[in-house]
């Protein structure tokens, strides 16, 4: 397929899931990128793409001309109206990879315009996680164009049964609603453990000023490439995921599925029972951020861990492409 990606801040750096989706779908199909927007922190191995201010359709539409796609692919739900205006100027149809905040920050309002959208002939169909099925087919979007689909990983990458030097960790970006706050302060409580934090972009110089104030009970490390990542995982026992509560919008995070594949241990706090659904036997919901205190104490137990890698295989983008590409079919 001749595949034309439209992407909001290509080549963020805390958006790994769509580089990953395009080291998948490159080899198979003629991949283009169009990139609205500079990112907050680029990438150092990208995909080659062209720059197009974020409102300028009209630019956007004649460099799509130039590439002549079949289909038009993004990521977030609340890309609809562009990909629909590009789609009819062109006559090809598109496809949208949704995560979380763009469908649980979303108001009602916004959420019935994309349906109508969505419903149209133009919309192929798009990818959402499974729990956040039910809330579009009730703003009126039709079951058969919502399909479920786990967090886009590269199992292979983070696939590593060797045992892992004893460690905690945080990841993500440094955003409010991940709560890293939260990790620095219960962090001052660890003992005996090295406790690091991958904080990519945006806030992070506030967080390292708290972490100064707390006594620097957590080593924020350095911005890590992508394709290091792995082995940076190995370098712990546990995961400990924050996320706030009165935010809620801290959907699936990848980072979970890539843990587990690396043999580490999960805990993610529950501010939502679908959490469960996505770490499965092979972690822990935590019911305060504290409780990980006692579960951390310990080491992994071997159930946990076993079950870990095997529903890291869900989030396994090499198994999952195949419903993005049957709907291009």
């Amino acid at each position: 397929m001749r595949v034309l990606a439209i992407l909001s801040r290509y080549p963020q750096l805390s958006e790994t899931y769509i580089s990953t989706e395009l080291r998948t779908l490159w080899p198979k199909h003629d991949v283009s990128i169009i990139g609205l927007g500079s990112p907050d922190l680029p990438q150092a191995n990208h995909f080659p793409y062209q720059t197009i201010g974020r409102h300028d359709d009209a630019r956007l539409i004649e460099a799509a001309r130039g590439v002549a796609p079949q289909v038009l692919h993004t990521h977030y739900l609340f890309q609809a109206p562009r990909m629909h205006r590009v789609a009819e100027a062109l006559g090809v149809p598109y496809t949208i990879r949704t995560h979380s905040y763009d469908i649980l920050r979303a108001s009602p309002s916004s959420l019935r315009t994309w349906s109508d959208l969505v419903n149209d002939e133009r919309c192929l169909g798009i990818l959402v996680f499974p729990f956040l099925k039910a809330r579009l087919v009730e703003a009126g979007m039709a079951p058969s164009k919502v399909h479920e689909c786990f967090p886009v990983v590269d199992f292979d990458r983070f696939y590593n049964r060797a045992p892992n030097t004893p460690g905690v960790m945080n990841v993500g970006a440094a955003l409010p609603k991940k709560n890293m706050e939260g990790y620095l302060r219960l962090a001052t409580q660890i003992r005996g453990l090295p406790t690091r934090l991958y904080a990519i972009g945006y806030d992070v110089a506030r967080l390292r000023e708290l972490n100064d104030e707390l006594g620097r009970p957590v080593m924020i490390c350095d911005t890590v490439d992508p394709e290091d990542m792995p082995g940076e995982y190995k370098r712990h026992t546990w995961l400990i995921y924050s996320a706030s509560r009165s935010a809620g919008t801290v959907g699936w995070p990848m980072a979970v599925a890539e843990a587990q594949a690396a043999g580490v241990g999960v805990c993610i706090e529950g501010i939502r029972p679908d959490l469960r659904d996505l770490v499965g036997p092979g972690g822990f919901l935590l019911g305060r951020l504290s409780d990980a205190l006692d579960i951390i104490d310990e080491p992994v137990p071997a159930a946990v861990r076993e079950a870990g890698f095997e529903q890291a295989r869900r989030s396994d983008v090499r198994a999952h492409i195949r419903v993005l590409e049957a709907l291009w079919r």
